[in-house]
C-alpha cells in the first residue's frame, strides 16, 4: 500500500503522541499495577509489554482514551499473569509426588517398573482382537470412546465394556 507523504507524517505524529501519552501515564499505571500484583518489578514488566504491544498496533483508528485503554490492557495482562501463576502452582502440587518418586528411582524400582511394563504388554497382546484394538485406540492413541464406537461400528456400551475389561486385566496383573 502506498502512503502519501502527508499520511506518513500524520501516522508518525499519531505514534509520537501515543508514545508521549503512554509515558505520561507510566507512573500512575505502574502504581496501580504494583498494588494489583504486589511487585514493582513485575508491574514494570507488565506495563512495558503492554506499551510495546500498543505501540506496535496499527495507529488507525486512533485510541480515543489512552488512559482507559492502558488501564484495561494492564488489568487484563495482570489477570492473565496471575492465572498462569496459579495454574503453574497447581501443576507443581500435582507433579510433586511424581517428581519425588522419580528422584527415588533405585535400580530395584527401575527393574520392577520394567517388569510391570512387560506384564502389561503381555496382557494387551493376549486380549481378544476387538478388545485389544479398542483398548489401544483409547489408551494409547487417546481417541474418545464415542469416536471409537463410530469408527468401529459398535455401540458406545460395547466400547466401554471392552475398555473396562482390558483395564481390569492390566490392573489385576500389576497388583497380584
Amino acid at each position: 500500500m502506498y502512503l502519501s507523504v502527508k499520511n506518513k507524517k500524520s501516522l508518525k505524529l499519531r505514534a509520537e503522541n501515543l508514545t508521549r501519552s503512554i509515558e505520561g501515564y507510566r507512573r500512575e499505571v505502574n502504581r496501580f499495577l504494583t498494588r494489583r500484583v504486589g511487585c514493582a518489578d513485575t508491574a514494570a514488566d507488565i506495563f512495558q509489554s503492554v506499551a510495546e504491544n500498543l505501540l506496535r498496533r496499527d495507529p488507525d483508528p486512533p485510541i480515543k482514551d489512552v488512559r482507559a485503554f492502558l488501564y484495561r490492557a494492564v488489568k487484563n495482562a495482570a489477570f492473565n499473569l496471575q492465572r498462569s501463576e496459579r495454574t503453574r502452582a497447581e501443576l507443581n502440587v500435582l507433579l510433586a509426588p511424581i517428581m519425588e518418586e522419580w528422584d527415588e528411582r533405585s535400580p530395584e524400582n527401575i527393574i520392577e517398573s520394567t517388569e510391570n511394563v512387560q506384564k502389561v504388554e503381555q496382557i494387551i497382546q493376549s486380549l481378544p482382537v476387538l478388545t485389544r484394538q479398542i483398548f489401544i485406540m483409547y489408551r494409547l492413541h487417546g481417541i474418545n470412546q464415542k469416536d471409537i464406537a463410530e469408527q468401529m461400528g459398535v455401540s458406545l456400551s460395547t466400547v466401554e465394556k471392552h475398555v473396562k475389561k482390558a483395564l481390569s486385566l492390566c490392573f489385576s496383573c500389576l497388583y497380584e
